[in-house]
């Protein structure tokens, strides 16, 4: 998808205050959550992507629900983008309540946390417990490696960001939910 040089996306010119609902905004927003890869080239998946992508096994990093906050794209670019910009600022996905972390860290062998942990967790297999999430998990709770811990942490934002659009009222209110800081 290509956007021109005059895009509030692309553009140099700081971002006005109508920007975020502008129609340009709404589009850029919407075609990041639905194409957003990290992978890809700008971050969003052409229609020859998808499937090198998909066979590559990196089908969970398309998260929209990391995607809305602008997770597929480089932090810089995300930081100077209206929508990902403003939608950060309420810190979804930075912390929450130690009973969610504690959940989605330790859940899988935890007896007191197992059957949450299957509900939200092992329950989605392309965005929650993935190959990846497992090994990541792993290697964190090993200690083994600053690089995995750092890998794991920002797995970890991305089930925080996911959980924030699944999770029902009544598991929120048991796991004492909350978002950003």
């Amino acid at each position: 998808m290509a956007y021109s040089g005059d895009d509030w996306a692309t553009s140099s010119k700081p971002a006005s205050k109508t920007a975020a609902t502008s129609p340009s905004a709404r589009c850029y927003l919407v075609t990041n959550v639905i194409l957003g890869h990290p992978d890809a080239r700008d971050g969003l998946m052409a229609c020859t992507d998808v499937e090198n992508l998909a066979s590559a096994g990196t089908a969970e990093r398309a998260s929209p629900y990391r995607n809305v906050f602008g997770g597929n794209l480089r932090a810089s670019r995300a930081e100077r983008t209206e929508p990902f910009r403003k939608l950060n600022l309420f810190g979804i996905g930075s912390e929450t309540s130690n009973k969610v972390d504690n959940m989605l860290v330790y859940g899988a062998d935890d007896p007191a946390l197992i059957d949450t942990y299957r509900d939200l967790v092992q329950s989605d297999q392309v965005y929650g417990e993935t190959p990846a999430y497992k090994r990541a998990q792993q290697s964190y709770l090993e200690g083994d490696d600053a690089s995995a811990v750092a890998r794991f942490l920002g797995l970890l934002r991305g089930q925080r960001q996911r959980l924030f659009f699944t999770i029902s009222d009544e598991l929120a209110d048991i796991l004492d939910w909350t978002f950003g800081t």
